[in-house]
């Protein structure tokens, strides 16, 4: 006699026809490690949210940068004179009558504005400024000398 000689029924794990499922569908969709598996939807959350999140890093950054330099204050008109009424504009004298020449291109014109052009206040305005740069000048050759002298009285003659 042999001890196997009644049959098993298959040992599968698949429902038998007319049984009761034991198990739901979407649960036997699980790998062999227990972990259900993810579905395509969920995949494409991940990247969805790492886009929102770094374009909302830049558009922060972007209204930082930015809104920093919005908010800077209007830089303060320069101070008046003691002599100068306030409100007054600084107008040099010669740009104003340079402002006032006129734009025609015919000769008659521009004759008329070189008539017109006073080189004294322009040659007097150079002078000022080669007085001025005389004077800087002295004071520089001044110090120079200062300081030669300086150095030469301490040292020690050589004999």
């Amino acid at each position: 006699m042999h001890e196997h000689d009644h049959t098993d029924p298959p040992h599968d794990d698949a429902p038998h026809e007319g049984a009761p499922n034991p198990m739901p569908e979407h649960d036997r969709a699980e790998g062999s490690s227990g972990a259900p598996e993810v579905h395509e939807h969920h995949r494409s959350l991940g990247p969805a949210i790492g886009v929102i999140i770094l374009v909302l890093a830049i558009a922060l950054g972007v209204l930082y940068f930015f809104g920093s330099n919005l908010v800077t204050p209007p830089l303060a008109p320069p101070a008046q004179g003691p002599d100068e009424a306030p409100g007054t504009p600084d107008v040099d004298p010669v740009a104003a009558s340079l402002s006032a020449q006129s734009t025609s291109t015919e000769l008659s014109a521009i004759e008329e504005d070189l008539a017109a052009t006073n080189l004294e206040e322009i040659d007097a305005e150079l002078d000022a400024m080669e007085a001025e740069l005389d004077a800087a000048l002295s004071d520089v050759e001044r110090e120079l000398e200062r300081d030669t002298s300086v150095e030469e009285e301490g040292e020690p003659e050589a004999r």
